[in-house]
């Protein structure tokens, strides 16, 4: 039986506070908690399926886990302009590939300026997120997930995802360059790249599947960029990410992060970083991003 078809869009709205903001207004890591969510709520809907309650052919508990993500943040909105009981609303969009691969776009702004049926939901004048996941099980702990499709769920409903737009395609790409396509040619590399160590907190820094929390990923690149950059205050532009692994509660990371600077008195940096497991030197995350420096034009 075919699933009834999900909504193009759907609205829901946040006001902000405690939970969501850090010391420059609205963090990163907890907007990207949010926006998981929002994820894997279109995912439950769709599904008609509590996602703890999805089985692979095995019998085995799957995730909904992400191996890309996306974020662009104009440059009249950067996160420090939302601030704590700022009303904002959240306009998800959600696409299928087959039974395996679930796609997300989500924009965001200010209630007052953002519609409930905002399209295109694409980067432009709001802010925008894009996610992507794939269903996995565990084959050996937390360092080696599997792909495995749910045999009790059905997304004919959804949005098909066209093979050619697959965020897949270019996660795979990059574990092989190295690069996510964010850091052109207009950039030269600057300095010596520093490296920092993450050692994982158990208890903060997993999630309810008892693997790392993927927007924690977000705050250890940070601290990495911040070390880059000397503690210079700084905007995310623009932030790809792609994950290839993940880490056992008790693993060690080890972050390098290259700057590239470009002759255009922007006051931009791009940063690129890689996330290696210690324990055996596989690399789990690698993003790049563009950030503004604060203070600058």
């Amino acid at each position: 039986m075919t699933a009834p078809h999900e909504p193009a869009t759907r609205s829901s709205r946040l006001v902000l506070g405690m939970p969501h903001t850090n010391r420059d207004g609205l963090a990163e890591h907890l907007l990207l908690m949010h926006a998981g969510h929002l994820f894997w709520s279109a995912i439950a809907r769709a599904s008609r399926r509590s996602l703890s309650s999805l089985r692979s052919a095995s019998g085995e508990a799957i995730y909904a886990t992400f191996y890309f993500i996306e974020e662009d943040f104009p440059a009249a909105t950067p996160l420090s302009t939302f601030r704590i009981d700022d009303d904002l609303r959240f306009v998800v969009a959600l696409r299928a590939f087959k039974n395996l691969a679930l796609d997300g776009r989500i924009l965001f702004d200010q209630a007052r300026r953002l519609p409930r049926t905002a399209q295109p939901i694409a980067a432009g004048p709001h802010p925008f997120i894009r996610l992507a996941s794939v269903f996995t099980e565990r084959s050996a702990g937390n360092r080696r997930l599997k792909i495995a499709p749910p045999v009790d769920a059905d997304f004919s409903g959804v949005t098909p995802l066209p093979d050619r737009e697959n965020a897949f395609h270019l996660t795979r790409a990059a574990e092989q360059s190295g690069e996510l396509g964010l850091i052109g040619g207009e950039w030269t590399r600057s300095g010596q790249p520093a490296e920092t160590r993450h050692t994982v907190d158990p208890d903060r820094d997993t999630n309810g599947a008892g693997l790392m929390y993927f927007a924690n990923y977000a705050v250890v690149i940070g601290i990495a960029e911040r070390t880059a950059l000397n503690g210079a205050g700084r905007d995310v532009r623009r932030r790809r990410l792609a994950y290839y692994g993940n880490a056992e509660p008790n693993d060690v990371l080890r972050i390098t992060a290259e700057v590239f600077a470009r002759n255009d008195q922007s006051g931009a940096v791009a940063i690129r970083c890689r996330v290696r497991r210690e324990a055996d030197d596989q690399l789990i995350c690698l993003s790049e991003a563009i950030l503004q420096l604060r203070g600058a034009p």
